[in-house]
């Protein structure tokens, strides 16, 4: 799969990696390039036995993955028992994605202490993707560490004493998660 949690905004497609014989992305030191294909794999290169230094040069717009940094791989000749001959060298590069956060606060009509409301958010992708959290004694809900792209934003009703609290007519209302900090209004 070329995606994180098979998302849209994830696409390993199009990512191109640098093959250096130094450390350095000079031109001069370029041996060629490794392109990730539709299905996540790369082009190989053909390569004389060495140490190689892998560098992630494009990440194309729009596929949300942070840059892997340098990658060393040796290749080198092995012995079949009569001869050297040349080896394939596979090399796995874990990408990470670039995740969002979304922090709202819970304010109550009339005042009074916002703690305890639990939201959940579901990923309309991927159903099986939700997040929970809880309002603070001050109303703030945090959620971190999302996936980002579409969700919708539900609410629990929740009694405090004597008084049920539903959810808005709203709800469940739909959230654009992007990289950094999102942050909405929601009261009842």
């Amino acid at each position: 799969d070329t995606k994180s949690a098979g998302l849209d905004e994830y696409s390993l497609t199009g990512i191109k990696f640098g093959v250096y014989s130094k450390k350095s992305t000079s031109s001069s030191y370029k041996e060629g390039t490794l392109t990730v294909g539709s299905n996540g794999k790369t082009n190989s290169l053909a390569l004389p036995a060495g140490t190689y230094y892998l560098h992630e040069d494009t990440i194309p717009s729009g596929s949300n993955y942070k840059s892997t940094g340098w990658k060393t791989v040796t290749l080198s000749k092995v012995s079949n028992g009569t001869s050297l001959s040349k080896t394939t060298k596979k090399v796995t590069i874990e990408n990470t994605p670039v995740k969002g956060s979304l922090q709202f606060t819970k304010k109550l009509e009339g005042g009074g202490a916002p703690s305890g409301f639990e939201f959940t958010l579901t990923h309309k992708e991927d159903s099986t993707i939700k997040y929970t959290a809880k309002s603070d004694s001050n109303g703030k809900v945090s959620f971190s560490d999302l996936y980002l792209g579409k969700y919708y934003l539900s609410e629990k009703t929740k009694t405090v004493g004597t008084k049920t609290y539903f959810p808005k007519d709203n709800m469940p209302t739909s959230v654009t998660i992007t990289s950094g900090t999102n942050k909405i209004n929601t009261s009842n």
